[in-house]
């Protein structure tokens, strides 16, 4: 009779575990749509398969179009669609 009742307690002590590890989590953040739980910020190496990008982040500035293109875009007064004719005549200028 201890036997089952071991058992009985051990089979309920393992279920009662499986069913919480299959609850879903809580949100932290319940405005946000996703099942992915949110990531504030992404590091580089996480969407960035190329090659290392730190030459480019230290000699960008060398070459005056790029310069010239990044502080006209990053200026709060510059319209989307000014940017994007900006954007594409460099594009154009720079070649494929």
């Amino acid at each position: 009779m201890i036997h089952l009742s071991l058992r009985l307690a051990l089979f309920l002590l393992v279920f009662a575990d499986a069913a919480a590890a299959q609850a879903p989590p809580q949100q932290s953040q319940p405005d946000w749509p996703c099942r992915q739980v949110r990531v504030p910020e992404l590091a580089v190496g996480g969407v960035w398969a190329g090659p290392p990008l730190d030459a480019a982040m230290k000699h960008w500035r060398d070459d005056a179009a790029i310069a010239d293109l990044v502080t006209r875009l990053a200026q709060r007064r510059t319209q989307i669609d000014e940017a994007e004719t900006l954007i594409a005549q460099f594009a154009k200028s720079a070649g494929d």
